[in-house]
Order: structure tokens, then sequence, then C-alpha cells
């Protein structure tokens, strides 16, 4: 369980993340015990970092969740889904304007 997080550092807690995801993933591969309390310390960590940063998370996932549902999946052979077609690019900036 994350033992300090809402703390000022976000490099620190970005690396709390990595060491929370690590251990998802091994409690995943030893069979899935504890793989849902791992995943909580890591939802915890991220929604501590957008209160640093001064995210509204809700927003973020929804704006990332429209961004996903327009973009294109083939499946492959092995069953894995792969993206075909790009997120829409933003417009390019002409530099040379004044």
């Amino acid at each position: 369980m994350p033992t300090a997080c809402n703390t000022t550092d976000v490099l620190a807690d970005l690396d709390r993340v990595h060491g929370e995801v690590e251990e998802a993933t091994e409690a995943w591969e030893q069979g899935g015990k504890g793989f849902g309390s791992e995943l909580a310390d890591v939802v915890i960590y991220v929604c501590g970092l957008a209160e640093m940063a001064g995210l509204d998370l809700g927003t973020e996932v929804e704006s990332k969740l429209a961004v996903i549902a327009d973009r294109q999946y083939e499946r492959q052979p092995d069953g894995r889904l792969v993206k075909v077609s790009p997120a829409p690019v933003a417009p390019a900036v002409d530099l040379e304007a004044g």
C-alpha cells in the first residue's frame, strides 16, 4: 500500500507508480493473488499525481477515451488488436507566420 502520496515531489511519486506497476506485474505472473490491491496502489498514486499537477483526471480520461474511440483496430491472427489508424494529429503550426 502506498506509504506516502500527495507529496510535492512528482518525480518521486512517478517512481513509486513504476514500483507499484512492477509489483502488479509480479502478482499477475504469480497467479494473480494481490493483483487487484497492487492496481489500487497504482490508481492511488496516479490520482495523487493528478492532484499535485492541478489536473482534473476525470476530464483527462474522458478526453483520452474520445481519442481512442476514433481509432480503428485490426485483429491479428494471434488475437491481438493492432491500431491501423492513428489518433487525430493537431494542425501544424506555421513558425514562419508572424
